[in-house]
């Protein structure tokens, strides 16, 4: 079992209200299975938009498992089980098409192609809400071993790095639009789950702002693809930024924290329109003033921090 699947696992074993599903390795395993059966039920399909969609959205998942297949010795139960169920970037995908994709898919095909999938699904335990809320959460909060610490506040990780299937230093097939990351970036600043050793009791505003932020970049290369979608768009991203953001600041002066955490960066974000994480880091340093708990966490993510008179070695 890798890193990241002893990391993913680890971190199921600590979670509070927890989902039925994807706390479950072996029915994720399931889940992943079905889909694989979906997926070729949905190739026999022609000229319908949304399975079209959906297929492409599976596409990162299929990569995956035709890589390791081509290049490593596992078999396909080991391959699914460590490569996919083991990585929270892939679960959470396909819990989301499961979710929130699969039943409109299923609105547009015929009664013949929908009574395939029901076979498919019949034994299989299929996600909720729940699962899908769990999922966000983990991939925002991966636990490093028995630490309850964030990666992505840990090591520095951008959200952009694991739309792109990096987690620390593995690279890997796994992807994530910008709609997925402002799901997670709506689902972080509900306050729906925390971390049960946070006492403020607050939503995570950073890593609301951080995935939000990513989804709003992404956007500007590929926005089109959104344009006539009422659900997701530019317009509510920016949205949902500026409030999350005031959100952030209206606490932040109350509490005034004395470091950043999942709810609240260094200092207050004003509103800004630049993002959010270089200007916290440049405002950080501004006038020769530091931080030591973010020199440790830079040092952690393997970065070079400058050196100042009173940090020189001698």
């Amino acid at each position: 079992m890798n890193f990241i699947v002893n990391v993913f696992v680890i971190f199921f074993l600590k979670l509070v209200n927890s989902g039925t599903i994807y706390s479950h390795v072996y029915r994720l395993h399931d889940l992943f299975i079905a889909e694989e059966n979906i997926i070729k039920t949905f190739q026999n399909i022609e000229e319908n938009e949304q399975v079209s969609k959906y297929l492409k959205s599976c596409q990162s998942c299929i990569d995956e498992e035709e890589y390791h297949k081509t290049n490593t010795k596992l078999n396909h139960k080991e391959i699914v089980m460590e490569k996919l169920v083991g990585n929270p970037i892939h679960v959470y995908s396909m819990l989301f098409r499961f979710t929130l994709k699969l039943p409109k898919v299923l609105n547009t095909i015929s009664k013949d192609d929908i009574e395939k999938i029901k076979i498919i699904l019949e034994d299989t335990q299929l996600p909720d809400e729940g699962d899908l809320e769990g999922a966000a959460y983990s991939l925002a909060r991966i636990v490093y071993y028995n630490v309850l610490e964030r990666v992505q506040y840990v090591y520095r990780l951008d959200p952009l790095h694991l739309a792109s299937g990096v987690i620390i230093d593995t690279y890997t097939h796994a992807k994530l639009d910008a709609e997925q990351l402002f799901d997670i970036a709506k689902r972080r600043a509900s306050g729906v789950l925390i971390s049960p050793v946070r006492k403020d009791g607050l939503p995570d505003y950073s890593v609301a702002i951080e995935f939000a932020e990513a989804a709003q970049i992404i956007l500007k290369f590929n926005g089109n693809r959104y344009k006539d979608n009422k659900e997701f768009n530019k317009q509510i991203v920016d949205d949902f930024i500026i409030k999350t953001k005031i959100a952030h600041d209206k606490h932040w002066t109350v509490l005034q924290p004395a470091r950043s955490s999942e709810a609240f960066f260094s200092y207050p974000v004003n509103n800004e329109a630049d993002n959010t994480q270089r200007r916290v880091a440049k405002a950080l340093h501004k006038n020769g003033e530091r931080d030591e708990n973010e020199d440790f966490n830079s040092l952690c993510r393997g970065e070079k921090i400058s050196v100042g008179v009173d940090h020189q070695a001698n």
